[in-house]
């Protein structure tokens, strides 16, 4: 019933991780807030190679990371209970001879040794015989509409789940793809699963209009050795009034369905403190309308690109040069009228500027030719 997200060869590029790890089913493209309350917790994984460090920033204000980072954001679970009509084979071999199991799903940010953040969703499934850990390689989201009900015949879901639902539905693997490279070697800490079916479970959620979580389908699947759905059995509904929630995992909906992801800086550093570097100055020049000017400068050896990002006060990505004529110097960043559409001014009149007396958080991440980062940078700008 899902469509297939994978692909052969994972990009080093991560604006486009962004686009392959977040896929979103509005043409729109509009995010929102990142969570207001995140649940305060990290995890330690020492057993599994990977070790929690909350500060990598040395004495010279530059970034030295030489660890893996999990930061749990919060999660759910529910108990279920199946026949093996409904389940593949490799449930009754690995976790379950009588039906019953439980599913524990955690949201976390995971970032990696180079510096940059990617989203992790790991899916534990536990029963009487065993356990299997599955992590998700892709997220889609968007709502119900008419048109899918009467064009995805095929889809079980969009059968099930009623018209105008918002949706996310995530996709677990056992990431067998090497495609995927350093990301496999990161997700191959986490997973447990060694089973001769390629085990895949899709789990999505459907809300209301205000983010409040109303059922969840649950679909089982044998996947091929790229992680491609092979075969799909029956979809599960579940009441929500079944999960445990692990942290604010209904409130955290709304900026799990609109936010993309920030892959600089985690939802714990929204008031990050920027580092005093000699050889680097950061600054907003402008914050107009029309657009927001920086000032950057570098001295720094090695510094071959910069990423910049601008959020607005609801977290939407609003925009993301992918390219500009010079690293450093006075840069004007001017968005689209796509690019500051949102969500939360979907009736109102779009005119591409920002948005006068708003504030938006904007991020300077500089990265080296190893494409490792070197320093990051963030400020509030409100719109003169």
């Amino acid at each position: 019933m899902f469509k297939n997200f994978y692909t052969t060869q994972m990009s080093t590029d991560h604006k486009q991780l962004r686009i392959r790890f977040v896929k979103m089913r509005s043409k729109s493209g509009r995010f929102s807030k990142i969570m207001a309350a995140v649940m305060a917790v990290t995890l330690a994984f020492m057993m599994m190679c990977v070790t929690i460090v909350m500060a990598a920033t040395g004495e010279d204000g530059l970034e030295h990371w030489d660890k893996n980072e999990a930061y749990l954001i919060d999660g759910t679970s529910v108990s279920l209970s199946t026949d093996k009509e409904n389940v593949p084979q490799w449930v009754y071999d690995n976790v379950t001879t009588d039906g019953n199991m439980e599913l524990i799903m955690k949201r976390y940010e995971l970032r990696m040794i180079d510096g940059w953040l990617i989203p992790m969703n790991l899916l534990e499934i536990k029963g009487n015989i065993g356990s299997i850990t599955l992590a998700s390689s892709a997220v889609e989201r968007g709502k119900v509409t008419k048109q899918d009900k009467e064009t995805n015949s095929y889809n079980q879901f969009f059968q099930q789940a009623e018209e105008n639902d918002r949706f996310i539905q995530y996709t677990f693997i056992e990431y067998n793809n090497e495609g995927y490279g350093n990301v496999k070697n990161i997700m191959d800490k986490f997973i447990r699963a060694n089973i001769q079916d390629n085990a895949g479970v899709v789990l999505g959620f459907t809300m209301s209009e205000d983010f409040k979580i109303k059922k969840a389908f649950v679909s089982f699947t044998v996947n091929d050795e790229n992680d491609n759905i092979k075969t799909e059995y029956p979809c599960i509904n579940i009441d929500y009034i079944n999960f445990s929630d692990i942290g604010d995992f209904q409130n955290n909906m709304q900026e799990a369905y609109i936010k993309i992801w920030d892959y600089n800086f985690s939802v714990y550093e929204k008031d990050y403190e920027n580092k005093s570097v000699d050889e680097i100055k950061i600054s907003v020049i402008e914050a107009s309308k029309e657009r927001i000017t920086l000032d950057i400068q570098c001295n720094l050896p090695d510094i071959e690109r910069r990423d910049i990002n601008i959020y607005n006060e609801y977290e939407n990505l609003v925009f993301t040069p992918y390219e500009h004529d010079k690293l450093f110097g006075s840069i004007s960043l001017t968005p689209k009228v796509e690019d500051i559409a949102s969500e939360k001014w979907e009736q109102e009149n779009i005119t591409g500027n920002f948005l006068s007396g708003h504030k938006y958080r904007v991020t300077v991440c500089l990265i080296d030719s190893n494409n490792k980062t070197v320093y990051r940078w963030q400020e509030y700008a409100t719109i003169k």
